[in-house]
Protein backbone atom coordinates (compact mmCIF):
# COMPACT_ATOMS: atom_id res chain seq x y z
CA UNK A 1 0.00 0.00 0.00
CA UNK A 2 1.51 3.30 -1.09
CA UNK A 3 0.79 6.45 0.81
CA UNK A 4 1.07 9.90 -0.66
CA UNK A 5 3.44 12.39 0.83
CA UNK A 6 2.18 15.81 1.92
CA UNK A 7 3.82 17.36 -1.14
CA UNK A 8 2.12 14.85 -3.45
CA UNK A 9 -1.27 15.58 -1.88
CA UNK A 10 -0.73 19.32 -2.37
CA UNK A 11 0.42 18.75 -5.96
CA UNK A 12 -2.65 16.61 -6.73
CA UNK A 13 -5.00 19.25 -5.27
CA UNK A 14 -3.21 22.10 -7.08
CA UNK A 15 -3.66 20.31 -10.43
CA UNK A 16 -7.47 20.57 -10.01
CA UNK A 17 -7.58 24.30 -9.11
CA UNK A 18 -7.02 27.68 -10.73
CA UNK A 19 -4.34 29.29 -8.58
CA UNK A 20 -1.43 31.71 -8.66
CA UNK A 21 1.12 29.67 -6.76
CA UNK A 22 4.48 29.14 -8.44
CA UNK A 23 4.90 25.69 -9.98
CA UNK A 24 7.85 24.82 -7.75
CA UNK A 25 5.75 25.35 -4.62
CA UNK A 26 3.17 22.75 -5.63
CA UNK A 27 5.59 20.27 -7.20
CA UNK A 28 5.46 16.69 -5.93
CA UNK A 29 9.15 16.71 -5.01
CA UNK A 30 9.14 20.03 -3.11
CA UNK A 31 9.53 19.42 0.62
CA UNK A 32 6.76 21.10 2.63
CA UNK A 33 6.44 21.30 6.37
CA UNK A 34 3.08 20.37 7.82
CA UNK A 35 2.34 24.08 8.52
CA UNK A 36 3.20 25.06 4.92
CA UNK A 37 1.10 22.23 3.52
CA UNK A 38 -1.82 23.28 5.72
CA UNK A 39 -1.59 26.93 4.53
CA UNK A 40 -1.29 25.94 0.85
CA UNK A 41 -4.16 23.44 1.16
CA UNK A 42 -6.35 26.12 2.79
CA UNK A 43 -5.48 28.59 -0.02
CA UNK A 44 -6.18 25.99 -2.73
CA UNK A 45 -9.50 25.17 -1.05
CA UNK A 46 -10.62 28.75 -1.72
CA UNK A 47 -9.53 28.62 -5.39
CA UNK A 48 -12.05 27.77 -8.12
CA UNK A 49 -11.99 24.28 -9.57
CA UNK A 50 -10.60 23.62 -13.03
CA UNK A 51 -13.07 21.83 -15.29
CA UNK A 52 -12.33 18.23 -16.14
CA UNK A 53 -11.49 17.42 -19.77
CA UNK A 54 -15.00 16.04 -20.17
CA UNK A 55 -16.51 19.26 -18.79
CA UNK A 56 -14.33 21.28 -21.17
CA UNK A 57 -15.62 19.28 -24.14
CA UNK A 58 -19.23 19.63 -22.97
CA UNK A 59 -18.80 23.38 -22.36
CA UNK A 60 -17.23 23.83 -25.82
CA UNK A 61 -20.01 21.83 -27.50
CA UNK A 62 -22.68 23.86 -25.69
CA UNK A 63 -20.96 27.12 -26.72
CA UNK A 64 -20.74 26.00 -30.36
CA UNK A 65 -24.40 24.92 -30.35
CA UNK A 66 -25.47 28.30 -28.95
CA UNK A 67 -23.38 30.16 -31.54
CA UNK A 68 -24.92 28.09 -34.34
CA UNK A 69 -28.40 28.74 -32.94
CA UNK A 70 -27.73 32.49 -32.88
CA UNK A 71 -26.31 32.42 -36.43
CA UNK A 72 -29.36 30.53 -37.69
CA UNK A 73 -31.79 32.79 -35.83
CA UNK A 74 -30.05 35.94 -37.07
CA UNK A 75 -29.90 34.61 -40.62
CA UNK A 76 -33.56 33.68 -40.66
CA UNK A 77 -34.59 37.09 -39.35
CA UNK A 78 -32.26 39.03 -41.65
CA UNK A 79 -33.51 36.90 -44.55
CA UNK A 80 -36.97 38.35 -43.89
CA UNK A 81 -35.73 41.80 -44.96
CA UNK A 82 -36.68 42.07 -48.62
CA UNK A 83 -35.00 44.20 -51.25
CA UNK A 84 -36.08 47.80 -50.93
CA UNK A 85 -35.52 51.06 -49.11
CA UNK A 86 -35.66 51.60 -45.35
CA UNK A 87 -35.33 54.37 -42.75
CA UNK A 88 -34.11 53.78 -39.20
CA UNK A 89 -33.55 56.17 -36.30
CA UNK A 90 -30.17 57.89 -36.72
CA UNK A 91 -27.34 55.99 -35.06
CA UNK A 92 -25.37 59.18 -34.48
CA UNK A 93 -28.23 61.44 -33.51
CA UNK A 94 -27.08 64.11 -35.98
CA UNK A 95 -30.12 63.44 -38.20
CA UNK A 96 -33.59 62.12 -37.57
CA UNK A 97 -33.08 59.02 -39.74
CA UNK A 98 -30.51 56.93 -41.54
CA UNK A 99 -31.67 55.73 -44.96
CA UNK A 100 -30.73 52.39 -46.53
CA UNK A 101 -31.10 50.41 -49.73
CA UNK A 102 -31.15 46.65 -49.24
CA UNK A 103 -30.54 44.22 -52.09
CA UNK A 104 -30.79 40.46 -52.01
CA UNK A 105 -27.74 38.36 -52.84
CA UNK A 106 -27.71 35.36 -55.15
CA UNK A 107 -27.61 32.96 -52.21
CA UNK A 108 -30.73 32.70 -50.04
CA UNK A 109 -30.64 34.90 -46.96
CA UNK A 110 -27.72 37.06 -48.11
CA UNK A 111 -28.39 40.79 -47.97
CA UNK A 112 -26.32 43.80 -49.03
CA UNK A 113 -26.86 47.34 -47.82
CA UNK A 114 -25.90 50.75 -49.18
CA UNK A 115 -26.47 54.08 -47.48
CA UNK A 116 -28.90 56.47 -49.17
CA UNK A 117 -27.60 60.06 -49.07
CA UNK A 118 -28.87 63.38 -50.37
CA UNK A 119 -28.76 64.09 -54.05
CA UNK A 120 -29.20 61.65 -56.85
CA UNK A 121 -31.42 62.24 -59.83
CA UNK A 122 -35.16 62.49 -60.28
CA UNK A 123 -35.57 58.75 -60.72
CA UNK A 124 -33.17 57.24 -58.13
CA UNK A 125 -31.52 58.36 -54.88
CA UNK A 126 -27.74 58.64 -54.46
CA UNK A 127 -26.13 55.60 -52.80
CA UNK A 128 -22.75 55.05 -51.15
CA UNK A 129 -20.96 51.82 -50.27
CA UNK A 130 -20.53 50.98 -46.58
CA UNK A 131 -18.39 48.43 -44.74
CA UNK A 132 -19.62 44.94 -43.86
CA UNK A 133 -19.84 45.97 -40.20
CA UNK A 134 -21.99 48.98 -41.12
CA UNK A 135 -24.17 46.77 -43.32
CA UNK A 136 -24.80 44.38 -40.44
CA UNK A 137 -25.53 47.30 -38.10
CA UNK A 138 -28.02 48.69 -40.66
CA UNK A 139 -29.78 45.32 -40.98
CA UNK A 140 -30.04 45.06 -37.20
CA UNK A 141 -31.39 48.62 -37.02
CA UNK A 142 -34.06 47.69 -39.59
CA UNK A 143 -35.03 44.67 -37.50
CA UNK A 144 -35.24 46.81 -34.35
CA UNK A 145 -37.37 49.42 -36.12
CA UNK A 146 -39.58 46.76 -37.69
CA UNK A 147 -39.19 45.80 -41.34
CA UNK A 148 -42.53 47.16 -42.58
CA UNK A 149 -42.31 50.25 -40.38
CA UNK A 150 -38.80 51.09 -41.59
CA UNK A 151 -39.89 50.75 -45.23
CA UNK A 152 -42.95 52.95 -44.67
CA UNK A 153 -40.87 55.54 -42.80
CA UNK A 154 -38.52 55.76 -45.79
CA UNK A 155 -41.40 56.22 -48.24
CA UNK A 156 -43.08 58.92 -46.13
CA UNK A 157 -39.89 60.89 -45.39
CA UNK A 158 -38.35 60.69 -48.86
CA UNK A 159 -41.59 60.59 -50.89
CA UNK A 160 -40.03 57.73 -52.80
CA UNK A 161 -41.18 54.17 -53.46
CA UNK A 162 -40.14 51.81 -50.68
CA UNK A 163 -39.41 49.10 -53.27
CA UNK A 164 -37.58 50.82 -56.18
CA UNK A 165 -36.77 54.28 -54.81
CA UNK A 166 -38.43 56.30 -57.59
CA UNK A 167 -40.41 59.44 -56.72
CA UNK A 168 -44.03 59.04 -55.70
CA UNK A 169 -45.87 61.43 -57.97
CA UNK A 170 -49.54 60.97 -57.09
CA UNK A 171 -51.69 60.66 -53.99
CA UNK A 172 -52.48 56.96 -54.53
CA UNK A 173 -48.75 56.14 -54.70
CA UNK A 174 -47.97 58.18 -51.58
CA UNK A 175 -50.80 56.46 -49.70
CA UNK A 176 -49.55 53.01 -50.78
CA UNK A 177 -45.92 54.11 -50.27
CA UNK A 178 -45.17 52.47 -53.65
CA UNK A 179 -45.43 53.52 -57.24
CA UNK A 180 -47.93 51.93 -59.63
CA UNK A 181 -45.35 49.56 -61.17
CA UNK A 182 -44.26 48.20 -57.77
CA UNK A 183 -47.91 47.89 -56.73
CA UNK A 184 -48.45 45.80 -59.89
CA UNK A 185 -50.90 48.23 -61.47
CA UNK A 186 -48.92 48.68 -64.70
Amino acid sequence: MSTMTTSQKVAALAATKYHKLPAWMVAEDYHLTDAQAEQITAYLGRCPDKPTPEENVARHEAYEAEQEHQRRAAGAVIADITAGFYATPSATGSNDYDFWKVTEGRRPGVRFVKRVVGGGDEKYPRLIEISNREQLAALRAILRAGIAEAADTYAVNQERCKKCGSHLTDEASRAARMGPVCRGER
